[in-house]
């Protein structure tokens, strides 16, 4: 009885939302002391369909800021100079956004659709009006388009 009780717990754990195997992203947010002039700035981690993420609005994306969904996975204010790390569940569906906003953000600066393929570790530093993922795990070009912003200042 015993063994027939352990192998249908075993079972239960492993279906998904039942337990351990729900994979998880660490986000690494290291901003500037410069950052957004000097002030906070929200992030956002969302789980959004990719087409969606190429038509939202700034605006779109600030009211989920004060009245998150359910397609916000995590909202946290960032202190200029105060890096925070954060873990969050990677989504069944739908890709991995993360937003920054920004008083004045930088062209298209200030958000990023990570791969569907979500990694398990993302660092991203956050600038005075931009963000740039600077991980290892980056899609090629990712980071020298970073550098290449920064350079130009």
């Amino acid at each position: 009885m015993r063994v027939a009780y352990l192998t249908i717990l075993g079972a239960a754990l492993a279906l998904p939302g039942c337990g351990g195997s729900t994979r998880e992203l660490r986000l690494t947010l290291t901003p500037a002391a410069e950052m957004n002039d000097a002030r906070s700035c929200y992030v956002l981690a969302r789980s959004i369909d990719g087409k969606a993420f190429s038509t939202e609005s700034y605006d779109d994306v600030a009211g989920k800021a004060m009245a998150p969904d359910d397609s916000v996975l995590s909202a946290v204010a960032v202190l200029p100079g105060v890096k925070q790390v954060l873990t969050m569940p990677v989504p069944q569906k739908g890709r991995v956004a993360i937003y920054a906003l920004f008083k004045q953000p930088e062209d298209e600066a200030w958000r990023l659709l990570l791969p569907e393929e979500v990694p398990e570790e993302v660092e991203i530093r956050l600038d005075r009006s931009q963000m740039c993922w600077t991980s290892d795990s980056a899609p090629k070009g990712a980071a020298a388009l970073c550098r290449q912003r920064s350079e130009r200042r």
